[in-house]
């Protein structure tokens, strides 16, 4: 082999006459019993130095030029390598300081963190460490908090590193993290940012610095490189996936990671200046030594933008020579390519012709070019990926061979199937050899610095002497390979043997030409009913390959003799299937149409067919063949916990995610051999178990020959396992909703609806001036915080398209019944679940009625429901227009009309300014009594603050958080400025009658939205005795005045209760029942009600704080519920109930400390009981309310535990989820 080290190239080069079939050979005398002789490469590769080039580019980025809408820089800015030589010694120097002076370090090795996705910092962090005697640790930038955590620990972290969307993360771990003492941010933050930082962690006794800051320290004691004792000085710990308990920590040193990228990438010619494209997460080590290997050849890094979405539009602006890729992104390429050429027609031929020339050149002279066909049919293919690739590399999972060859041709480039190897073999053992166009599905021989041997696997059938090719556990021996887990001789004895081999538990063969190929996994094997064994990886494998799909979970059961799949098809695949079995065109970013159209049964069926006949030519038995499928668009991803941080399928969280579904596919098929003519059915049911887990109207047929009935019932019984409820699509179902999916990764629920769209409240109420009085960032979701709030009160309109955001985010509309109302609901004791009794009224007038079961009820119609009209008389005598401000009727001009305005509460006060507005409305506003009101500041956010709340981490939750507490401060503040606020802005004739005469606080409060100052227009009167009666003309107050009118407004409030929600417990317990029972109505920390088992209510009795945000109570609510149902759910569990003797004690301290209160000094609505009693208020803060519901004591509850056959147990007192909670959470002065 030679080397060439000219100006333009940098090379390794075979010799002319190298022969590819004999890539490695058996060495002499080493042949044992069992296994193969060691196999090592003919070919020895040279270390050359590595030739630097101080001015060439070195690392580049494309600037952000907007953040709404997101645009970045149509060109790469560029740091040269003396740029990036002075930053890694100012960093490096630093470091080094810290640790001198003892602000760092103390741990066994000198290890520093880095949490970060790819970006030139990153690496400018690597290269100092590397030359200054530290250790890097990688959190990758997709790992949860929690591993994270034990990273850190595990490897006495004393140093971390940040991306400013991570030093929250950090700073609110900092009591947890024991050896952490200086916090990095990488990030340029804005001074306020800066400061809140320092202050932050400074109450944790951390040190803050930003990158600049430290370079700046750096710079002042700057000291000179300092060179590796030994190559086997340790440089990294890189931390495996955890796919089984705590991540393992590999140790490698810097011998490993020099000799692994000359290995792996040292035959390589690029054209100087050579540019890599920088996505694949550089805390891996396939990615880490990618880019290592490209700087020691001098090649320039651009670093992608960090949007996955963008990244084809990154390597059009930086045109990469060197794209390394993963199976998923060449798969959409070349799924697109044909696609789009492999038409009818000329265009169709044309492409047919070019692929079926440029196949049989590579074929048989390894051509990659052609002067015709590349400019005419590939020119638009290749301009995707920059139009300049010359090598891919792509690793990370099989790929089919037809894939990775038309790449080849079509790209006019080498592409390398990335080898094989492992984070303990520093990401290389064997790698494909350029020129080698015959190499398609292996991995290549071992490299020049590895030997590799197979060892016998007789439970698995795999031999050394296996004809026509050995077969065995590939064993791996190198300088390549790590020395040891850190911190863990168990692990570390499990991996390599005595003789120093690395069992890598991969099964391998070895062909003809000495190359290796996976086909098997020593892991994961299961004994089928039958008694066959399987390897399920392997089998996974095999169907990964298929570019049809896009993932795939293959799982078996030893209780079972076939095996099933969870497959998320390629969009583009599905939207070509649309096309031809539907003639349908589909949009591929269309989820929702796609997700249609995969619970379709045809497609299943051709996509089962599919995954069938490519096994079949991948040689597994029928065993080893999926013999059923579930269809889901939902993607396997960090983020749902189905995939590992190195995108590897977990498979026991995602059996348990998928469990009651790939369940039902066996009892599918056994029901369909017992009744073939349901099998359709059945199937349908299984398979659309994960899109459509509460069955829709058309849905309905896969049970009975028709979707219409009239006022007949249906129940559809839990086939997919627990079934949740929730009544109501306003905010706090929608809350609940999104809280089931995100926090219990759970999706079988169904929201009843009886409004045709969602958003509860905020859909109702659309009157004119409709806004909410509760600063809007504190009336959001805690888990779903909005930056782009225009105005601090927000408007109807902006909260209801949030919400309807969050609907479509989270697909809540496909679990929705709409136009849907819950006739009853009854708890069946032997089952224990609810039968949920619904009514739908069709267009044709027919009733559709459908009993769904439930284990959990979730009742979260709200306070605000049923118009209230307060008992005024003769309504039905008006002639004019009459509205509830709830039910406005925006057909309705109101110019030049009188209009009287029944009420001074929020709504009304909100309605008087803004339809005054117009001159020519008359507005008479009729009142009973005066309220409070206290000066609102409505303010706008300007576009800076919403930049900062949408840019800086924290900053929108801080300012969230900061609104929450001074809420209850200024209302002690509010009781000493009203009246002044009232005399400097009421008109002086008002006064006397505007000042209530109770004290402030008995009745809601109302943040004046310009009340006051409407009521100096001429065009608006005020007065007060409220409405004696309704004439057909007008009104007649109660001090005896007449008002002639043409339209009346009820802004007279809602009813508290909906008395339509008939719900009947255990001993056929009415809860109205119980409510008159009880004086009015009364619940368990506002709840949950004895004798309704797994019933749980969202805003129910005493809920309310005064002027806290409703979506704070909810989600603590929500938060209270989860504790409880999640063993429910599990199936640990059957029901909780609220013992009788508990609640009671309860409410009896509440209704004692709400007699000390104000709200007992005035009537007012909330007094919906007998005699008075309030059911509406709690006597406490907002904080005293989170207390009691943040953690549920299971030893006030009733539980019961069964099996499929009913109740096993009853037990008082038990506690059989969540943590123990030795306090009373229940009772008031917990």
């Amino acid at each position: 082999m030679t080397v060439s080290t000219k100006d333009s190239i940098v090379s390794f080069k075979l010799p002319p006459d190298f022969d590819f079939k004999t890539q490695s050979i058996a060495l002499p005398d080493t042949k044992k019993p069992g296994q193969t002789g060691i196999v090592t490469n003919l070919v020895d590769f040279f270390q050359i130095a590595y030739d630097r080039h101080p001015t060439r580019q070195c690392l580049g980025f494309r600037k952000l030029i907007s953040s709404n809408p997101l645009t970045f820089a149509p060109e790469y800015t560029w740091l040269s390598y003396i740029d990036v030589d002075l930053r890694r010694r100012n960093v490096g120097s630093a470091l080094e300081y810290l640790w001198e002076h003892g602000r760092a370090g103390g741990g066994e090795l000198p290890t520093i963190g880095v949490w970060s996705q790819n970006r030139p910092e990153y690496q400018i962090i690597d290269l100092a460490c590397q030359a200054y005697a530290k250790v890097t640790v990688a959190l990758y930038d997709t790992l949860g908090v929690g591993s994270v955590e034990y990273i850190c620990n595990h490897a006495e972290i004393s140093v971390v590193f940040v991306a400013a969307n991570h030093l929250p993360a950090v700073l609110s771990k900092a009591s947890q993290l024991k050896h952490l003492k200086v916090v990095v941010c990488m990030d340029e933050l804005p001074p306020k940012a800066v400061e809140l930082s320092l202050s932050w962690a400074s109450t944790t006794g951390l040190e803050f610095f930003t990158l600049a800051e430290l370079e700046t320290l750096g710079k002042k004691h700057l000291k000179d490189p300092i060179k590796p004792s030994s190559p086997d000085q340790i440089c990294t710990i890189c931390y495996t996936s955890g796919t089984t308990g705590n991540p393992k920590g590999v140790l490698l040193a810097h011998g490993h990671l020099a000799v692994s990228c000359i290995a792996g990438l040292g035959d390589l010619t690029f054209t100087i200046p050579g540019r890599m494209l920088s996505y694949l997460p550089v805390a891996h080590i396939y990615g880490r030594g990618l880019e290592l290997a490209m700087i020691y050849h001098g090649v320039s890094i651009g670093f992608f933008t960090g949007d996955p979405l963008r990244l084809l539009e990154d390597a059009q602006v930086l045109q990469p020579t060197f794209f390394p890729a993963v199976p998923r992104i060449l798969n959409k390429i070349y799924q697109a390519a044909n696609s789009a050429g492999n038409v009818p027609g000329l265009k169709g031929d044309l492409f047919r012709r070019a692929v079926a020339t440029k196949h049989a050149n590579f074929r048989s002279t390894g051509q990659l070019t052609h002067p015709i066909w590349d400019r005419l049919v590939f020119k638009k293919i290749q301009a995707v990926v920059g139009g300049k690739v010359e090598y891919i590399t792509c690793g990370s999972a099989p790929i089919s061979s037809d894939c990775l060859n038309f790449i080849k041709i079509a790209l006019a480039c080498n592409v390398f199937e990335g080898g094989y190897g492992l984070t303990e073999t520093t990401s290389i053992a064997t790698r494909t050899i350029t020129g080698d166009n015959t190499s398609t599905g292996t991995t290549g021989p071992p490299h020049s610095l590895c030997e590799i041997k197979l060892v016998d696997v007789p439970s698995m059938g795999y031999t050394s002497d296996d004809k026509p090719f050995p077969r065995g556990e590939l064993c791996s021996r190198g300088v390549c390979n790590t020395k040891a887990y850190y911190r863990d001789p168990e692990a570390t004895a499990k991996l390599i043997d005595t003789d120093g081999w690395l069992h890598t538990g991969d099964i391998a063969e070895i062909d003809s030409c000495g190359r290796f190929k996976i086909i098997d996994r020593m892991k994961n094997i299961i004994k089928l009913s039958q008694g066959e064994f399987v390897a399920l990886e392997k089998i996974q494998n095999v169907y990964s390959a298929v570019p049809l799909v896009s993932q795939i979970y293959v799982h078996g059961s030893s209780l079972q003799d076939y095996l099933v799949a969870v497959v998320v098809p390629d969009p583009q695949y599905l939207v070509r299937l649309a096309s031809t079995i539907f003639d349908k065109t589909v949009n591929p970013e269309d989820i929702v149409a796609l997700a249609e159209i995969s619970r379709e049964e045809k497609v299943k069926a051709t996509i089962l067919g599919e995954l069938t006949r490519y096994a079949k030519t991948s040689g597994l038995k029928g065993f080893e063949m999926v013999k059923n499928l579930i269809l889901t668009m939902e993607p396997f991803t960090v983020e749902n916990g189905t995939l590992t941080p190195t995108l590897k399928v977990k498979r026991r969280e995602t059996y348990e995610k998928y469990k009651r579904e790939l369940d039902a596919l066996y009892h599918e098929t056994k029901n369909s051999s017992l009744d073939s003519s349901n099998s359709t059915d059945s199937a349908r049911r299984a398979g659309d178990a994960r899109t459509t887990p509460a069955p829709s109207t058309s849905t309905l047929a896969l049970f009975l020959p028709s979707t219409i009935y009239s006022m007949s019932n249906l129940t559809i019984n839990n086939e997919n396992g627990p079934h949740v409820v929730i009544i109501g699509a306003g905010v706090g179902g929608l809350a609940t909703a999104i809280a089931l999916k995100k926090r219990l990764n759970f999706e079988n629920f169904t929201i009843i609806e009886k409004a045709s769209s969602i958003g509860g409240t905020w859909r109702d109420n659309d009157y004119p001036g409709c806004t909410c009085d509760i600063p809007v960032h504190w009336y959001s979701l805690s888990t779903e915080i909005n930056p782009d709030w225009p105005e601090q009160f927000a408007s109807q309109r902006d909260i209801l398209q949030y919400w309807k955001r969050l609907s479509e985010k989270y697909n809540l509309e496909q679990y929705t019944r709409f136009n849907t109302r819950v006739i009853e609901s009854t708890w069946d004791e032997k089952k224990q679940l609810w039968l949920v009794n619904t009514e739908k009224k069709t267009e044709n007038g027919l009733v559709e009625r459908t009993i769904l079961e439930a284990n959990v009820i979730v009742s979260a119609v709200g306070l605000f429901v049923l118009p209230f009209y307060a008992g005024i008389e003769g309504r039905e005598r008006f002639k004019g227009v009459q509205m509830h401000s709830s039910r406005w009727d925006h057909s309705v001009s109101l110019s030049g009309k009188k209009v009287g305005v029944i009420g001074i509460g929020c709504s009304a006060a909100q309605i008087v300014p803004e339809i005054s507005k117009d001159p020519s409305v008359q507005v008479i506003n009729i009142c009973r009594t005066p309220t409070w009101f206290s000066p609102r500041g409505q303010s706008s956010y300007s576009a800076v603050l919403r930049w900062i709340f949408r840019n800086i981490p924290g900053a929108a939750r801080f300012y969230r958080n900061f609104v929450a507490v001074t809420i209850s401060f200024t209302e002690k503040l509010v009781i000493q400025v009203t009246l002044l606020y009232m005399r400097f802005t009421a008109p002086k004739k008002y006064h006397k009658e505007l000042t209530p005469n109770y004290p402030m606080g008995c009745k809601r409060v109302v943040l004046d939205p310009g009340y006051y100052a409407s009521l100096h227009r001429p065009n608006v009167q005020l007065t007060f005795g409220g409405v004696k009666e309704v004439l057909e003309d007008g009104v007649i107050t109660g001090k005896g005045e007449k008002f002639e009118l043409d339209i009346i407004v009820y802004g007279t409030g809602f009813q508290l209760l909906d008395p339509a929600l008939n719900f009947y417990g255990r001993e056929g317990n009415d809860l109205m029942g119980y409510f008159k029972s009880k004086g009015g109505p009364e619940a368990y920390i506002s709840t949950t009600y004895p004798g309704f088992p797994n019933l749980f209510t969202l805003l129910g009795p005493n809920m309310a704080t005064g002027h806290t945000s409703v979506l704070y109570s909810e989600e603590t609510q929500i938060n209270y519920i989860f504790q409880l149902i999640k063993p429910i759910l599990e199936g640990t569990v059957k029901s909780y109930e609220i013992k009788a003797e508990v609640a009671d004690h309860y409410n009896v301290d509440l209704q004692k400390r709400i007699s000390q209160t104000t709200w007992t000094e005035c009537h007012n609505h909330y007094q919906a009981g007998e005699n008075g009693k309030n059911t509406v208020t709690f006597p406490g803060s907002a904080f005293r309310l989170w207390r009691l519901l943040r953690k549920a004591d299971y030893y006030n509850y009733i539980c019961v535990v069964g099996d499929d056959d009913g109740v096993v147990e009853i037990w008082a007192g038990t506690h059989l989820g969540g943590e123990e909670n030795g306090s009373s959470a229940g009772q008031l002065n917990g």
